[in-house]
């Protein structure tokens, strides 16, 4: 245990350096604050300072028509909703929602059908109120659809299943509660994403695999690999000059009156909790490949149980190299098709910052798991070196009976 403890601590100070050396390269320093500015209107109106969320619903589809506006096609559908909630529940609006999310009407948003529930807000002037549609309520089909996975899950694999949902569970409780309502409101980055790796990854493998020496350098193991993931990102992104935050992010910060986190921090906590479930799989998979392959073997030295880490990761860090391929070739396959579409050849492709950042999203994830089955070979070949395992049948044994002959 005191292997254990070492290595913990010698990874809680990487992480601290980790996050020492990328406040000091911050080149720009985000403003924590947003001025208020006034809202002026056409038609004259006076804002009151007050303005109410509600949920509504569609009564009515008034009607669907595409207006050319200086160029661009508008698709305008207009509805009628009642509200359902709050102080102007009961109240009716007729209102205009644009469809077309591109100057030539291709793009579409799905229509709003009678019955639809929608987010609102209403903003409240001298003589009358305005309303304006914020989102579509999706709540409920969401509901729908984790129902239908938890009721799969525990068919499919009974307790082994509800084990499952705990982590899955308990995963997205820390990681809401800590790395998004905490860190929004200003708690620190780095602690945030120590704690929640350390909770996530140590209840998912004890409700699995139970604790035991294996589960032990499976959580080392993944802490470690997942920090050095977020490292080779670190040094990729200096080359590449990219900063992983879209134009949504940007309109997003807008409506923010005070910015209480740093957004470099939210790109590298991106990286490394989407990076961790296949880290996690990685390291058990190998951890017990190992444990199997010296089951029946007699007492091994440090560097043979190294090279039967190594043996045993092949396989399995291969299949994890395609997933990380595969699944990072659908996120930019979008925006390489579209550049394509106005005639821009790859190499001119790859220098787009949305494209270059997941390129360097991928290959600091290839490396980096590359390296965490060398450490996971290391690790395991240290907490287990020159331990003799005994074989679990005996050899002296004829047709079933035990005999003396040897």
């Amino acid at each position: 245990m005191r292997r254990v403890s070492l290595i913990f601590i010698i990874s809680v100070l990487m992480i601290n350096i980790f996050s020492i050396n990328i406040q000091a390269t911050e080149d720009t320093a985000v403003e924590n604050t947003i001025a208020e500015e006034e809202a002026s209107f056409d038609d004259g109106l006076v804002h009151s300072g007050s303005v109410a969320e509600a949920t509504a619903r569609v009564i009515e589809i008034v009607k669907i028509e595409e207006i050319q506006n200086e160029g661009a096609t508008e698709v305008i559908q207009t509805i009628k909703i009642r509200i359902l909630d709050g102080d102007h529940r009961t109240e009716e609006y007729e209102l205009d929602y644009n469809l077309a999310k591109d100057i030539q009407g291709n793009i579409r948003v799905s229509p709003f059908k009678v019955g639809d529930k929608i987010q609102v807000e209403i903003i409240e002037y001298e003589d009358s109120n305005t309303c304006i549609i914020k989102n579509k309520v999706r709540n409920n089909y969401l509901v729908i659809l984790a129902i239908i996975f938890i009721t799969l899950t525990i068919m499919t694999f009974r307790i082994r299943g509800l084990r499952v949902l705990g982590g899955i569970a308990f995963s997205i409780i820390i990681v809401y509660l800590l790395l998004i309502k905490a860190v929004a409101y200003g708690f620190n980055e780095v602690a945030a994403l120590v704690l929640t790796l350390l909770m996530i990854i140590s209840v998912n493998y004890i409700l699995l695999y139970g604790i035991n020496k294996r589960v032990v350098i499976a959580i080392v193991c993944v802490f470690t690999s997942v920090m050095i993931i977020a490292l080779i990102y670190k040094f990729t992104n200096v080359l590449l000059g990219t900063t992983g935050i879209t134009e949504e992010i940007v309109q997003n910060v807008i409506g923010i009156e005070e910015i209480k986190f740093n957004f470099k921090y939210l790109v590298y906590i991106a990286i490394i909790i989407s990076s961790l479930g296949i880290i996690m799989d990685l390291s058990i998979s190998i951890v017990n490949r190992l444990d199997e392959s010296i089951e029946k073997t007699v007492t091994l030295s440090w560097y043979e149980l190294f090279k039967k880490g190594i043996e045993a990761g092949k396989i399995v860090t291969m299949n994890k190299m395609y997933t990380i391929l595969y699944f990072n070739i659908g996120q930019m396959s979008v925006l390489m098709t579209t550049y394509s579409a106005m005639g821009e050849k790859l190499k001119s492709i790859s220098n787009y910052e949305g494209v270059a950042h997941i390129v360097d999203i991928l290959i600091a994830e290839e490396i980096g798991i590359v390296i965490s089955t060398i450490m996971i070979s290391v690790l395991y070949a240290l907490f287990n070196k020159d331990k003799k395992i005994y074989k679990t049948t005996p050899e002296n044994r004829l047709n079933g009976n035990r005999s003396l002959k040897l």
